[in-house]
């Protein structure tokens, strides 16, 4: 799953849910911690200055973020790690950072499809 698209220079904020048992959110009393262990660079280097813990948004719903300011254009690997009981579980994702011309601001919207009949009309006979 991708976190999106974002303008060289933007702040990307890096958000983490913990779920269990078909999406239920983890018990945080069970939670010993949640971390980026790194971050890989579109050049495939790894990011200085991590392992870094994430901070708790939403205890209730086991929701997790770090802010993140992306230096180059390209694709980018996040990988956590997530330790429960302590056991250590792993996930990862990805994002994009385009150039400057990529601010403009794209919302995303529903929009019917047209749907063209695949059927030819039967002629009637008069």
């Amino acid at each position: 799953m991708s976190l999106g698209n974002f303008p060289l220079g933007s702040t990307v904020r890096l958000p983490l849910q913990v779920l269990e048992n078909g999406g239920l959110p983890v018990q945080a009393s069970r939670i010993n911690s949640v971390k980026i262990i790194k971050i890989l660079k579109p050049d495939l280097s790894t990011e200085r200055g991590y392992p870094k813990s994430m901070i708790l948004l939403d205890q209730s719903n086991s929701l997790y973020y770090l802010d993140y300011k992306p230096e180059d254009i390209g694709n980018y690997i996040v990988i956590y790690n997530i330790t429960i009981n302590e056991i250590v579980f792993s996930q990862s994702d990805s994002f994009f950072v385009g150039s400057e011309e990529s601010k403009k601001i794209s919302i995303p919207t529903a929009r019917p499809v047209e749907v063209k009949s695949t059927t030819t009309p039967k002629a009637s006979a008069v």
